[in-house]
């Protein structure tokens, strides 16, 4: 069966790795088309508005030919995800098949399942691919008009204003719409897509494998770090006709919880049983979520400073606003890591480097 700990394996693959190193490239190449301009004072507000067109068209279409060549990889590397969940998830469940004297199979509800999350999974990232182009056509145009401005306010000179510019194009990188139409990074709109799907996946597979086997509850592991809304089945053993007033809980994004279908015989005929292991107290669990937020947090920083870096390192490094960014950009880095670091280890929690993994940067 797929526990917590192999489910947030996933999120280190090829598809994620994909979409990092496309917001790297897209926005190294914005920062270069900027850099590509004369000083930007010497321009009319007409003669912005045709760079910005001329240049943001460009920007489309580079990003459009970026994400049609991903468009194979990606299903690809998606279909080879699910089929590996599905296989790894139903071995855990062949003793449970000899035990009731089932044969052991994946049935075909449960291919069908399968098949109908990935497809819809599939159809999601490719709706988000198109968006891309649209996004960095608008990421260029607004970078260049906030250039513009800053110069022609008189706020900036021109080199300060391009390193501004620069910084905060590094720093924020390809921005798509959340469903709350909330700005968020291609990476975590990508993320939050694919870990939501493989976890439902997971759970649904569990849960057809639950009607063929007569299952008469759900184990759910214990995560001491869950959100406070989901403390209710965290680490607990429920019957079916209980856990069917918590479910909804499953379904949320960025619920890890792994439901497990079983039958046992303390269970049989007990709606209402629930067996929880008593793992904390809701002060102990209150206190540990403010923890791994925190340390969340500052995994964060790492990360978006990684990207930053990144993304610097691919520009122009002749041009002195680029070069000079990258060098702030570097220390604020060291500091990001050295205060991750020490803030996991006052609190007693394992310095997890995969939480500030980013796609093509390796220190």
């Amino acid at each position: 069966m797929i526990t917590p700990q192999r489910m947030s394996e996933f999120e280190k693959n090829k598809i994620i790795d994909m979409f990092s190193k496309l917001n790297q490239d897209l926005t190294s190449s914005i920062i270069k088309k900027l850099q590509q301009n004369e000083d930007i004072s010497s321009f009319t507000k007409a003669q912005i508005r045709v760079l910005a067109r001329q240049g943001g068209k460009e920007i489309f279409n580079e990003a459009l030919n970026k994400v049609n060549g991903l468009s194979r990889e990606r299903k690809k590397q998606l279909l080879q995800l699910f089929e590996e969940l599905q296989n790894e998830q139903m071995k855990g469940y062949k003793e449970t098949y000899e035990t009731k004297g089932l044969e052991y199979e994946i049935s075909r509800e449960v291919q069908t399942l399968v098949d109908s999350i990935y497809r819809r999974t599939n159809k999601d990232l490719k709706n988000m691919t198109k968006s891309i182009a649209f996004s960095s056509k608008t990421t260029y145009i607004n970078a260049l008009d906030d250039l513009y401005t800053k110069v022609a306010s008189g706020s900036f000179d021109y080199s300060s204003a391009m390193k501004s510019t620069i910084n905060t194009l590094a720093e924020k990188g390809i921005t798509l719409k959340d469903s709350a139409g909330r700005n968020t990074s291609l990476e975590t709109a990508v993320k939050r897509n694919l870990m939501t799907s493989l976890t439902q996946t997971a759970n649904d597979i569990a849960k057809q494998v639950g009607d063929e086997i007569g299952a008469n509850c759900v184990v759910i592991g214990h995560s001491p770090y869950c959100r406070p809304t989901h403390r209710v089945i965290d680490g607990v053993v429920m019957s079916l006709d209980k856990f069917k007033k918590y479910e909804y809980l499953t379904h949320e994004a960025w619920c890890y919880h792994i439901v497990n279908y079983d039958w046992r015989p303390e269970f049989e005929n007990k709606k209402d049983k629930v067996r929880d292991n008593g793992h904390l107290t809701n002060a102990q669990y209150n206190k540990n979520y403010e923890i791994r937020q925190k340390q969340t947090y500052y995994a964060r920083q790492v990360r978006d400073k990684k990207e930053q870096v990144a993304i610097l390192s691919k520009s122009d490094k002749r041009n002195n606003a680029t070069s000079e960014e990258l060098k702030k950009s570097k220390e604020e880095l060291r500091n990001s890591q050295m205060k991750y670091r020490q803030y996991s280890k006052s609190k007693g929690l394992e310095v997890d480097y995969d939480k500030t993994w980013v796609a093509k940067y390796n220190k």
